[in-house]
């Protein structure tokens, strides 16, 4: 907390808050037994116990921004997958079901009256960037006043920008290989961190391989250098048939 309130400007001091806590706990959830599925562990058991999920994020997060004179609150959000159009993230809110929520974040507000919404679980996190399967979906705040849910916004303050710098070797077969790199900046990285965490490397390689050539069906191998808000990835792609 002393550190994060010697920042300037309540942005470097939510981040600070949030990379630290992420020094702390490992994102792992514990859903054996009821409680574990709806109730948080608590800060000092979630810092004893080293891991955690969402809710025990959040919670952790907005009691440590209450303590630096923010208004702090976890609010309850909807992870979507593409195939929700935004007309039904619209109109599930309308209907009381549990399901609707599957995911916790932080809504805080600052001493100016400035709200931030942060995702303490985002693999970078940045004040007021969310993924984007969190983009214009709903969020309940959980602040014992009202139950009436906001909407997240619908853009980042920071769009997503990707970097390519790439070598394309033909061959007389119409098999190539490309070496180079891919740059991502924090907004497009949480998005892609966020699948790489959830299914793993092999689809991570996948996308990686659809953002150079979107009808890939080749091998590519990465390796990943993470430099400030921005991650790199060198690639190397093997495409059997470049032109399909």
């Amino acid at each position: 907390v002393n550190d994060a309130k010697q920042l300037k400007g309540p942005k470097a001091q939510i981040e600070m808050v949030a990379r630290k806590l992420q020094g702390l706990i490992t994102y792992a959830g514990d859903w054996r037994m009821t409680k574990g599925q709806f109730f948080p562990a608590g800060h000092k058991a979630l810092v004893e116990r080293g891991r955690g999920d969402c809710k025990d994020y959040a919670t952790s997060m907005a009691a440590i921004l209450r303590q630096m004179g923010f208004t702090a609150q976890v609010a309850l959000s909807f992870r979507r997958q593409p195939m929700y159009s935004q007309k039904l993230i619209l109109d599930m809110p309308k209907v009381a079901s549990l399901a609707y929520f599957n995911h916790a974040i932080v809504w805080a507000k600052d001493a100016k009256g400035d709200v931030w919404w942060v995702d303490p679980t985002n693999p970078m996190v940045i004040a007021n960037v969310l993924s984007s399967d969190l983009l214009g979906n709903f969020a309940l705040v959980l602040d014992d006043q009202s139950d009436a849910v906001q909407q997240l916004p619908a853009k980042n303050s920071e769009p997503e920008k990707i970097k390519m710098n790439l070598s394309v070797e033909a061959k007389a077969d119409n098999s190539v290989n490309v070496t180079g790199t891919l740059t991502f900046n924090s907004t497009a990285y949480n998005s892609i961190g966020l699948l790489e965490r959830q299914y793993g490397p092999d689809v991570l390689k996948r996308v990686l391989a659809s953002v150079i050539n979107p009808m890939s069906k080749g091998s590519l191998d990465y390796q990943e250098t993470k430099s400030g808000n921005e991650v790199q990835y060198a690639i190397k792609l093997t495409e059997p048939d470049w032109i399909k």
